[in-house]
């Protein structure tokens, strides 16, 4: 299945290198100028759809109604996004949100995180491979006890410099869970600033996950979460270590386990893992290699692997593919990967998913046309798929988590 009409969105802001224009705004729609390398492929299991392309993110009410966080607005759908009521403004003032997650609680509280690129400052020094003191990119949260119609005033949670907030959990316990990539210093390394909040964004503390490293690109980042069916929280974590990092909460995010290696193959890019109704859980993310290349011929390719200022671990940067997988036991073990899209020497990275009703589930997918040579490319735009539970079902189990 080739897509030739993709909806071009700015892109997100990310990491050292990605542009802050706002990402929450479709700016442009029609045929794009690919170049002559453009030319994704899909699994046929896999469709384009709409639904991603409304909104920056999107929430379950406790009514079952969806929200979503769109422009500086909120709109809410009844009918598993068919329709949507009139925006209402979120007042955000001269803030440019970027990355924004949105999240209802169990009795109807909104909860808004967003970083405001107005804020960014970033200095990297390339001989010392550390971090300047002042380089910030802030994380505000906002809250709305009636649906949106009215926010209390962005509130700043995290004044130190953030990645791209990747992830949200309202906790049955009452809590509000987002975790912030942001840096120390000497060495300076990613690490997870978990922002835990008890009353809907009220307050707000601070827990840090940090498993070390040394670069603009290593350590700890841009993690995924879910709530295990015996109560815990489970946080899967981007590493350059060519496998995700795992960490645990038994309290609500209060406090987690030591930061470990999975047997998930996995680049250094973030996975998506979301709990669906039927109880599975589905994985979306980029494995460490392209399917069927053993690590000698990956090498042997360029931008296979990338060290220096990204990190002491040359870590493999793979995005030509992304991957899909189910468990049956709450993540202890999982389907064999599927290739879903790809796009050889091309990116396709940073997965959201959403799942509208039973079964039927959103994705969105950031790509670039062509990785270039240099301290980054840039995502250029987004692609909108959709894909059914149950044609995904019949692949043969794979790694375990112990």
């Amino acid at each position: 299945m080739n897509f030739q009409r993709i909806t071009i969105v700015a892109a997100i802001c990310s990491l050292p290198g990605f542009s802050l224009s706002a990402p929450d705004e479709v700016i442009e729609e029609g045929l794009t100028s690919v170049s002559s390398t453009w030319n994704p492929s899909f699994d046929d299991r896999v469709y384009e759809d709409a639904f991603m392309r409304s909104g920056a993110s999107f929430s379950r009410m406790p009514d079952k109604s969806i929200v979503r966080f769109s422009a500086n607005t909120t709109s809410t759908s009844m009918d598993q996004g068919e329709t949507w009521t009139s925006p209402l403004p979120v007042p955000v003032g001269e803030h440019r949100p970027s990355a924004a997650k949105i999240v209802a609680t169990l009795d109807g509280i909104l909860v808004l995180a967003y970083m405001n690129g107005a804020e960014n400052i970033w200095n990297w020094d390339n001989v010392t491979n550390e971090v300047s003191a002042d380089s910030t990119l802030p994380v505000y949260a906002m809250r709305s006890a009636d649906r949106g119609r009215t926010w209390t005033s962005p509130e700043k949670i995290f004044t130190g410099r953030s990645g791209a907030l990747t992830d949200i959990l309202a906790d049955s316990s009452g809590n509000v869970i987002l975790p912030i990539t942001g840096y120390r210093r000497d060495p300076s390394r990613c690490v997870q600033f978990i922002m835990v909040t008890p009353d809907g964004g009220l307050t707000w503390t601070q827990r840090v996950i940090d498993i070390g490293g040394h670069g603009h690109h290593e350590g700890a980042m841009e993690p995924t979460m879910v709530k295990l069916l015996d109560g815990r929280i489970w946080m899967l974590i981007r590493t350059n270590h060519d496998v995700l990092y795992e960490s645990f909460s038994k309290d609500g995010g209060l406090s987690w386990s030591e930061a470990a290696p999975t047997p998930i193959s996995a680049s250094s890019s973030p996975a998506m893992v979301r709990r669906l109704s039927s109880e599975r859980l589905v994985m979306v993310w980029n494995q460490v290699r392209p399917e069927g290349i053993d690590e000698e011929e990956w090498q042997t390719l360029p931008l296979a692997r990338r060290g220096g200022g990204f990190g002491t671990i040359p870590a493999s940067w793979h995005r030509e593919e992304v991957s899909l997988a189910l468990s049956d036991d709450d993540g202890k073990s999982w389907s064999a990967p599927v290739i879903i899209a790809s796009q050889p020497g091309g990116w396709l990275s940073y997965p959201r998913l959403f799942e509208t009703s039973p079964g039927e589930i959103k994705l969105g997918l950031f790509y670039n046309m062509e990785i270039m040579p240099g301290p980054k490319a840039e995502p250029r735009g987004a692609i909108f798929l959709g894909f059914s539970e149950k044609d995904f079902l019949q692949s043969p189990a794979s790694a375990e988590r112990k």
